[in-house]
């Protein structure tokens, strides 16, 4: 796709430049000019070659979607968040009543107190053991079972972090002694909730799932190009949206085509931050090539065309002078076009392209384009 562009790219400037080194004059007046209803305006420059029209969904990223789920059996005592509302990370989504969850805070606790004994044992032992008092069997049979309280506080502490607690529920839970007999559970992110999975006073088993949320900072465009047009798109195309301001870029194109519809997946990268689409929606989409050369835009109306080459007409003090383009490409009322063209000083004609031709050719201005 990028070998093709280029060769007619530089086919296009090679053509122009033969074409126009003989470009002739049209010698035309004011009056004449306002008599033929003759328009002018400026050249406009672009990158952009439009290459299809498709339609496309917004998808959230998989890795900015999350199921939150209960690890502990028990009873949904409340819900605290409904579909569409806006989270904070950390902020609450509902509560469990769980006998497995005190059980695991009583498991913590036990531990603590372990690690907690055998702390105040390994500092005596240690220092009767730096006195000589003591045998070195039984000192290292002391930093054994200090090791093993270490590690199963740990572990015991682990298992509540798993379970939904945060640090700081966990060092509450050990200055006070108290259990809490219901599970908090928060949300992993800051986005929206996409999906409510169960109900309050539902008997839930672990994992159960609770609800689908979604991090919006950053979004997808998901297209189905029918294969036998996959060609003419590439990684880097830009991708806007009818009626909207955000703009994508390709980052993937599929590499198996769908068997029910013969179509490729084709994935862009929202890049405006904040877009104003919401997940789910199917909007009309536009994908464009990047041209490495400038290229101009005009109306169709302005373009003129003989023996299958297209020319356009450029304002000078006496008249006109005719220039040759290349038509890249069309996309409704206008044309991607190349050629020797100044944009801060050329004015072409936008409309009545066809009556200059006629004189240009000394054909009337009856004639039409060819």
């Amino acid at each position: 796709m990028k070998f093709f562009l280029k060769n007619l790219f530089l086919y296009a400037f090679w053509a122009t430049a033969s074409l126009a080194s003989a470009g002739e004059h049209i010698t035309i007046t004011q009056q004449q000019l306002q008599n033929l209803n003759i328009k002018l305006d400026k050249i406009h420059t672009t990158r952009d070659i439009p290459l299809l029209s498709v339609p496309a969904t917004v998808v959230v990223p998989p890795d900015r979607e999350f199921i939150v789920s209960s690890t502990q059996p028990g009873l949904v005592s409340q819900l605290l968040a409904a579909v569409g509302d806006t989270l904070v990370k950390g902020q609450p989504l509902a509560r469990i009543k769980s006998p497995g969850f005190v059980v695991l805070q009583k498991q913590f606790l036990d531990a603590h107190k372990q690690h907690s004994y055998y702390r105040s044992v390994y500092q005596r032992d240690k220092q009767l053991w730096q006195q000589g008092v003591i045998a070195e069997r039984r000192w290292q049979n002391t930093r054994k079972l200090y090791s093993e309280t270490i590690n199963a506080e740990n572990e015991a502490r682990q298992l509540l972090v798993i379970a939904g607690m945060t640090d700081k529920a966990i060092e509450q839970l050990r200055r006070s002694g108290r259990l809490q007999t219901e599970l908090l559970i928060l949300s992993p992110v800051s986005g929206v909730v996409l999906q409510r999975m169960t109900v309050a006073g539902a008997l839930i088993t672990a994992p159960a799932p609770l609800y689908r949320v979604a991090s919006l900072e950053q979004l997808w465009l998901e297209m189905h190009i029918p294969q036998e047009r996959i060609d003419r798109i590439q990684a880097g195309d830009r991708v806007t949206i009818a009626d909207s301001s955000t703009v994508a870029t390709i980052s993937l194109l599929g590499q198996n085509v769908n068997m029910r519809n013969q179509s490729v997946l084709v994935r862009a990268v929202i890049d405006t931050p904040q877009p104003d689409l919401r997940v789910g929606l199917t909007v009309d989409s536009r994908i464009f090539h990047v041209a490495e050369q400038q290229l101009f835009k005009l109306p169709l109306a302005a373009i003129a065309k003989h023996e299958g080459q297209a020319y356009i007409f450029v304002r000078t003090e006496q008249g006109f002078v005719v220039k040759a383009v290349q038509v890249i490409a069309d996309e409704q009322a206008h044309a991607i076009v190349s050629g020797d063209l100044h944009v801060d000083r050329d004015m072409v004609a936008i409309n009545g392209a066809v009556t200059l031709k006629g004189i240009w050719l000394g054909l009337g201005e009856e004639e039409g384009e060819e």
